[in-house]
Protein backbone atom coordinates (compact mmCIF):
# COMPACT_ATOMS: atom_id res chain seq x y z
CA UNK A 1 0.00 0.00 0.00
CA UNK A 2 1.61 3.65 -1.28
CA UNK A 3 1.00 6.47 1.41
CA UNK A 4 1.19 10.29 0.65
CA UNK A 5 -0.26 13.36 2.33
CA UNK A 6 -1.23 14.82 -0.82
CA UNK A 7 -3.12 11.24 -2.39
CA UNK A 8 -5.70 8.36 -1.03
CA UNK A 9 -3.92 5.36 -0.01
CA UNK A 10 -3.18 2.99 -3.13
CA UNK A 11 -2.72 -0.65 -3.41
CA UNK A 12 -0.74 -2.51 -5.40
CA UNK A 13 -0.50 -5.69 -5.98
CA UNK A 14 3.26 -7.13 -7.01
CA UNK A 15 3.87 -10.60 -8.35
CA UNK A 16 7.14 -11.97 -7.22
CA UNK A 17 9.57 -14.47 -8.75
CA UNK A 18 12.22 -15.91 -6.29
CA UNK A 19 15.26 -17.23 -8.04
CA UNK A 20 18.03 -19.31 -6.58
CA UNK A 21 21.48 -17.28 -6.83
CA UNK A 22 24.99 -19.01 -6.90
CA UNK A 23 28.03 -16.87 -6.48
CA UNK A 24 30.71 -17.85 -9.24
CA UNK A 25 33.80 -15.18 -8.68
CA UNK A 26 36.53 -15.45 -11.37
CA UNK A 27 39.11 -15.86 -8.58
CA UNK A 28 37.75 -17.12 -5.17
CA UNK A 29 38.97 -15.85 -2.44
CA UNK A 30 41.89 -17.88 -0.56
CA UNK A 31 40.96 -19.51 2.91
CA UNK A 32 43.56 -21.02 4.94
CA UNK A 33 43.35 -23.14 7.72
CA UNK A 34 47.54 -24.14 8.42
CA UNK A 35 46.40 -27.67 8.94
CA UNK A 36 45.00 -30.64 7.20
CA UNK A 37 41.00 -32.32 8.22
CA UNK A 38 41.73 -35.63 10.02
CA UNK A 39 41.47 -38.54 7.54
CA UNK A 40 38.30 -39.50 5.81
CA UNK A 41 36.34 -37.92 3.08
CA UNK A 42 33.70 -36.78 5.30
CA UNK A 43 36.14 -34.26 6.88
CA UNK A 44 37.63 -33.02 3.76
CA UNK A 45 34.04 -32.57 2.49
CA UNK A 46 33.16 -30.70 5.53
CA UNK A 47 36.63 -28.70 5.07
CA UNK A 48 35.89 -27.50 1.57
CA UNK A 49 32.38 -27.04 1.80
CA UNK A 50 33.29 -24.34 4.76
CA UNK A 51 34.99 -21.95 1.92
CA UNK A 52 38.70 -24.25 2.71
CA UNK A 53 40.52 -24.58 -0.23
CA UNK A 54 44.35 -23.88 0.35
CA UNK A 55 45.98 -27.25 1.11
CA UNK A 56 49.24 -28.02 3.39
CA UNK A 57 50.92 -30.60 1.93
CA UNK A 58 51.64 -32.43 -1.42
CA UNK A 59 48.81 -33.49 -3.14
CA UNK A 60 48.21 -34.02 -7.48
CA UNK A 61 46.28 -31.72 -9.61
CA UNK A 62 44.06 -34.21 -10.14
CA UNK A 63 43.13 -34.24 -6.43
CA UNK A 64 43.31 -30.16 -6.15
CA UNK A 65 40.72 -29.98 -9.06
CA UNK A 66 38.56 -32.56 -7.20
CA UNK A 67 38.58 -31.21 -4.13
CA UNK A 68 38.72 -27.68 -5.07
CA UNK A 69 41.99 -27.02 -3.73
CA UNK A 70 43.36 -23.09 -5.00
CA UNK A 71 46.63 -23.25 -3.45
CA UNK A 72 49.16 -25.83 -1.94
CA UNK A 73 51.86 -24.91 0.62
CA UNK A 74 54.34 -26.77 1.27
CA UNK A 75 57.16 -26.05 4.21
CA UNK A 76 60.53 -25.85 3.66
CA UNK A 77 62.23 -25.97 6.84
CA UNK A 78 65.93 -27.28 4.63
CA UNK A 79 68.64 -25.85 3.08
CA UNK A 80 69.89 -28.65 2.01
CA UNK A 81 69.87 -28.66 -1.83
CA UNK A 82 69.35 -32.41 -2.88
CA UNK A 83 65.95 -32.58 -0.35
CA UNK A 84 64.66 -29.31 -2.21
CA UNK A 85 65.76 -31.22 -5.57
CA UNK A 86 63.90 -34.16 -4.33
CA UNK A 87 60.84 -32.38 -3.69
CA UNK A 88 60.30 -30.91 -6.26
CA UNK A 89 60.90 -33.80 -8.76
CA UNK A 90 57.65 -34.85 -6.43
CA UNK A 91 56.04 -31.64 -7.09
CA UNK A 92 56.78 -32.11 -11.01
CA UNK A 93 55.46 -35.71 -11.17
CA UNK A 94 52.51 -34.48 -9.23
CA UNK A 95 51.55 -32.94 -12.30
CA UNK A 96 51.94 -29.28 -10.59
CA UNK A 97 52.06 -25.26 -12.13
CA UNK A 98 54.03 -23.00 -10.41
CA UNK A 99 50.98 -21.03 -9.65
CA UNK A 100 49.59 -24.17 -7.83
CA UNK A 101 52.38 -23.76 -4.57
CA UNK A 102 54.75 -21.87 -3.08
CA UNK A 103 57.41 -22.96 -0.35
CA UNK A 104 56.36 -21.43 3.15
CA UNK A 105 60.03 -21.25 4.59
CA UNK A 106 60.09 -22.03 8.52
CA UNK A 107 57.78 -20.12 10.20
CA UNK A 108 57.27 -16.65 11.46
CA UNK A 109 60.29 -14.67 10.97
CA UNK A 110 60.69 -12.07 13.59
CA UNK A 111 64.03 -10.95 14.02
CA UNK A 112 65.69 -7.93 12.60
CA UNK A 113 69.22 -8.57 11.52
CA UNK A 114 70.26 -10.74 8.88
CA UNK A 115 72.47 -13.02 11.23
CA UNK A 116 69.50 -13.37 13.03
CA UNK A 117 67.41 -14.29 10.43
CA UNK A 118 70.22 -16.55 8.76
CA UNK A 119 67.98 -19.67 8.60
CA UNK A 120 65.69 -18.58 6.58
CA UNK A 121 67.44 -16.62 4.55
CA UNK A 122 69.72 -19.85 3.88
CA UNK A 123 66.92 -21.67 3.24
CA UNK A 124 65.28 -18.98 0.50
CA UNK A 125 69.01 -18.81 -1.20
CA UNK A 126 69.08 -22.85 -1.86
CA UNK A 127 65.80 -22.95 -3.46
CA UNK A 128 66.51 -20.14 -5.52
CA UNK A 129 69.76 -21.82 -6.68
CA UNK A 130 67.94 -24.90 -7.40
CA UNK A 131 65.00 -23.41 -9.30
CA UNK A 132 64.35 -19.92 -9.20
CA UNK A 133 60.75 -20.36 -11.05
CA UNK A 134 59.45 -21.42 -7.50
CA UNK A 135 57.99 -18.82 -5.06
CA UNK A 136 58.81 -18.14 -1.70
CA UNK A 137 56.71 -17.33 1.27
CA UNK A 138 57.56 -15.77 4.62
CA UNK A 139 54.94 -15.38 7.18
CA UNK A 140 56.37 -12.57 9.56
CA UNK A 141 55.12 -13.20 13.04
CA UNK A 142 53.75 -10.73 15.87
CA UNK A 143 57.66 -9.56 16.81
CA UNK A 144 58.47 -8.70 12.87
CA UNK A 145 59.87 -5.25 12.67
CA UNK A 146 59.84 -3.22 9.52
CA UNK A 147 63.46 -4.00 9.21
CA UNK A 148 62.67 -7.93 9.19
CA UNK A 149 60.38 -7.15 6.17
CA UNK A 150 63.25 -4.95 4.32
CA UNK A 151 65.70 -8.24 5.22
CA UNK A 152 63.38 -10.68 3.59
CA UNK A 153 61.68 -9.04 1.06
CA UNK A 154 64.60 -9.76 -1.63
CA UNK A 155 63.79 -13.21 -1.30
CA UNK A 156 60.31 -13.36 -1.13
CA UNK A 157 57.08 -14.03 -3.90
CA UNK A 158 54.34 -14.20 -1.87
CA UNK A 159 53.78 -12.66 1.63
CA UNK A 160 51.90 -14.12 4.23
CA UNK A 161 52.09 -11.28 7.55
CA UNK A 162 49.95 -11.65 10.77
CA UNK A 163 47.10 -9.34 11.54
CA UNK A 164 49.02 -6.84 13.60
CA UNK A 165 51.57 -5.78 10.31
CA UNK A 166 48.02 -4.58 8.90
CA UNK A 167 47.46 -2.30 11.66
CA UNK A 168 48.21 2.01 10.70
CA UNK A 169 50.95 1.41 13.68
CA UNK A 170 54.39 -0.28 14.44
CA UNK A 171 55.42 0.98 10.81
CA UNK A 172 52.46 -0.40 9.02
CA UNK A 173 52.42 1.99 5.80
CA UNK A 174 56.37 1.36 5.59
CA UNK A 175 55.23 -2.53 5.68
CA UNK A 176 52.14 -2.40 3.46
CA UNK A 177 54.21 -0.50 0.64
CA UNK A 178 56.88 -4.10 0.76
CA UNK A 179 54.12 -6.09 0.81
CA UNK A 180 50.81 -5.65 -1.08
CA UNK A 181 52.53 -4.99 -4.44
CA UNK A 182 53.34 -9.29 -4.13
CA UNK A 183 50.70 -11.76 -3.77
CA UNK A 184 49.50 -11.90 -0.04
CA UNK A 185 47.27 -13.33 2.64
CA UNK A 186 47.44 -12.04 6.36
CA UNK A 187 46.66 -15.01 9.03
CA UNK A 188 45.08 -14.03 12.45
CA UNK A 189 45.26 -16.60 15.82
CA UNK A 190 41.85 -17.47 16.55
CA UNK A 191 43.04 -20.25 18.79
CA UNK A 192 43.87 -17.45 21.08
CA UNK A 193 40.16 -16.42 21.94
CA UNK A 194 38.96 -19.60 20.89
CA UNK A 195 36.38 -19.89 23.91
CA UNK A 196 35.05 -16.67 23.17
CA UNK A 197 31.06 -16.19 21.73
CA UNK A 198 32.27 -13.84 19.31
CA UNK A 199 34.66 -16.30 17.39
CA UNK A 200 32.56 -16.96 14.10
CA UNK A 201 31.47 -13.73 13.87
CA UNK A 202 35.20 -12.51 13.84
CA UNK A 203 36.04 -15.00 11.27
CA UNK A 204 33.04 -14.06 8.91
CA UNK A 205 33.87 -10.52 8.91
CA UNK A 206 37.98 -11.17 8.76
CA UNK A 207 36.63 -13.25 5.50
CA UNK A 208 34.13 -10.65 3.89
CA UNK A 209 37.37 -8.08 4.62
CA UNK A 210 39.25 -9.59 1.89
CA UNK A 211 38.01 -7.82 -1.19
CA UNK A 212 38.76 -4.40 0.93
CA UNK A 213 42.65 -5.00 1.36
CA UNK A 214 44.92 -3.07 -0.63
CA UNK A 215 47.05 -4.46 -3.18
CA UNK A 216 47.27 -8.14 -4.22
CA UNK A 217 45.22 -9.40 -1.74
CA UNK A 218 44.31 -13.26 -2.20
CA UNK A 219 42.78 -14.22 0.71
CA UNK A 220 42.91 -15.11 4.55
CA UNK A 221 44.08 -17.39 6.89
CA UNK A 222 43.28 -18.80 9.97
CA UNK A 223 45.60 -20.31 12.71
Amino acid sequence: TLRSPENAPRTVTLQVHISSVKINPKQPALIHGWTTPYDGDEYVEDFTEHGMNVWPALISKDEMRKRGIRLLTLQQFSADEKAIRDQLRQIKAAGLDYSDWYFGIRDEPGADTPEKLKDFIDVAKAIRKVDSKARICFNPSEAASLKTFQILAPYCDFWLPYTLHLSPHYNGPEKRKIYTPKPWLWYTTPCNWDKSPELPHQMYSQIRSIASQPGHCLGTAFF
